[in-house]
């Protein structure tokens, strides 16, 4: 009597639990998947560290810090690069335009582009979580390479992706601008170098489309300079859409340095609108480079060093 009440104990538990996982309440998501399937991130922003698979950050929680990452790095110099690279459709869609059968070539060619920069940390911007219309995760193709990542949410045309190699990446963090057309924000890091504090910042401004598109950058730079002006060392990457070169000028008189189209350097395009910008660091060489057949916007790679 007993073994027979024992059997039907285990059978109705068994029944219970296999009818507990078909319930829909009780399916899991695989935390690390945040991007491949969707068109947005679903937080704000989030620090990624792939060599940990429970460090995902939800930055917008205060108690979120990344305990491994603070870690202070010593480096004669640094490289950074950035990249508006066009959401994998040359700039013409906000979708990728990748698909499985060109998958493998277009992967080889954006990895060998990334992969000649060597670049210590990586700004991009037209970022788009899905490397392919298939939904494959561009982190995993493209910058596997890359340990910690702090990404933006997409709005359409709107995407800002900060990569960094092996210096890791504290207080990720989305701020919105205050004044814009277009869904602009600021994505932005902290990196520990030499005992320094260097805030990295990936941003799009607004462009001319309908009205007053000057005006809107106007603003938006006087932000970044307002959200700078008591920090020692600033690194901002951006497509700052400006039609003219004066519209530089404010970073210039708060003390900022230009990789592309200043006088101190020599090498810079006549596609102005995307820049790095330092300060209280030197910028010892700064190149840009072109690749049309992957994204409309040139590459820039600047070698940053301690200010004399």
């Amino acid at each position: 009597m007993r073994k027979s009440a024992i059997i039907t104990f285990a059978f109705l538990l068994a029944a219970t639990i296999l009818s507990a996982c078909s319930d829909s309440r009780y399916e899991f998501e695989d935390p690390l998947n945040i991007d491949s399937k969707k068109d947005s991130i679903e937080n704000d922003s989030l620090i990624y560290d792939s060599q940990k698979k429970d460090s995902i950050i939800d930055n917008n929680k205060d108690d979120s810090i990344n305990n491994d990452a603070i870690i202070n790095i010593y480096r004669d110099s640094l490289v950074i690069a950035h990249w508006n690279i066009g959401h994998f459709s040359n700039g013409k869609s906000s979708d990728t335009a990748i698909t499985s059968e060109n998958y493998s070539e277009k992967r080889s060619q954006y990895i060998g582009v990334i992969d000649s920069l060597h670049a210590d940390i990586f700004g991009v911007c037209e970022y788009n979580p899905n490397f392919d219309q298939d939904g494959n995760s561009t982190r995993d193709a493209i910058f596997y390479k890359y340990k910690y990542a702090s990404i933006g949410p997409k709005y359409s045309y709107n995407c800002n992706a900060i990569f960094s190699k092996d210096i890791p990446l504290e207080n990720g963090r989305k701020t919105n601008f205050s004044r814009h057309k277009q869904n602009r924000y600021i994505q932005s890091a902290e990196i520990r170098v030499n005992e320094k504090v260097v805030t990295f910042i990936e941003t799009h401004l607004d462009w001319n489309q309908g009205q007053d598109g000057a005006e809107y950058r106007k603003s938006q730079i006087q932000e970044l300079i307002d959200m700078t002006k008591n920090l020692e060392q600033v690194i901002v990457c951006a497509d700052f859409n400006i039609s003219d070169t004066s519209e530089y000028n404010p970073f210039k008189e708060a003390g900022f340095s230009l990789a592309n189209y200043d006088e101190s350097n020599e090498s810079y395009t006549n596609s102005l609108i995307d820049n790095i910008i330092v300060k209280g660091l030197r910028i010892q060489r700064a190149e840009i480079f072109s690749h049309p057949e992957l994204s409309d916007h040139y590459v820039l790679k600047c070698v940053l060093t301690k200010q004399d």
